[in-house]
């Protein structure tokens, strides 16, 4: 911004993704390498297929069941682009998907275990979950994964995956959360208080018309204009005869 300081350290148009953006990736990560899965033992050109160029982590995976324990060998389509993505340390000779590994959050590490172990022994041919992952600078960030899956044999499984980054979308749900249960905790202090409490926008729609209100006054709100009230409300001067103009209302005045 103008004074030098930096607000956001991504693009705009990634930081505005919506839904249907994510969708999107993940279709056209399919189409990429659709051609792939004819061929599990193919090694892709990552530039014919601009799979570095993609907004999203392609792998695959071929997953063995030994004793009733999951073997994967995982491999990363687009290694580069899963660094921009998800910066992580690589030590000498460390690929990235293992460095990913350890940065999932524990919790999430464990859920997505049990999540694929059950999508593959079921024989489902598809399954999608959510992880966080930790980055080099320590910023936690979410990430939504897509995985097809075929049947090689009964304790064989080729995997695919797109994982595409969800972390914006991801913190306005929470802020929308945060704000709706921001809300629910007003509604039930106003509820429960023990003053009459009546709240209206500018143009005087009732926001807020609390019970002990609607007890004291009678009535509860109704869809009517401030020029209204003195009719529907009963509002009078404090010779409990003269109607009191609209534009004397208190709630008007504020």
């Amino acid at each position: 911004i103008r004074d030098g300081r930096q607000i956001l350290d991504r693009p705009m148009s990634d930081a505005a993704k919506t839904k249907q953006d994510l969708i999107d990736e993940l279709a056209a990560a399919r189409a990429r390498i659709a051609e792939l899965e004819t061929d599990p033992t193919a090694t892709p050109d990552r530039g014919v297929l601009g799979l570095d160029d993609l907004g999203c982590i392609l792998w695959r995976a071929r997953v063995r069941e030994f004793d009733g324990e999951l073997d994967w060998q995982i491999t990363v389509l687009n290694p580069d682009a899963a660094q921009r993505l998800l910066p992580l340390d690589l030590a000498p000779g460390q690929r990235w998907q293992d460095a990913e590994a350890a940065a999932r959050t524990p919790e999430d590490d464990a859920t997505m275990a049990e999540v694929a172990a059950t999508a593959l022994r079921s024989g489902a041919d598809r399954y999608h979950q959510e992880v966080r992952c930790v980055d080099r600078d320590g910023v936690t960030r979410w990430f939504h994964e897509d995985v097809s899956v075929r049947s090689v044999s009964a304790s064989e499984w080729s995997l695919y995956g797109a994982t595409v980054d969800i972390t914006d979308r991801k913190r306005v749900e929470n802020e929308l959360r945060a704000g709706e249960d921001h809300r629910r905790m007003l509604e039930s202090v106003l509820e429960c208080a023990a003053d009459g409490i009546v709240v209206v926008d500018a143009k005087g729609a009732f926001i807020e018309f609390n019970a002990y209100a609607e007890q004291i006054i009678g009535i509860g709100a109704m869809d009517s204009s401030p020029d209204q009230w003195s009719d529907d409300y009963g509002i009078f001067r404090l010779d409990t005869t003269t109607r009191l103009p609209a534009d004397e209302y208190p709630l008007v005045q504020a």
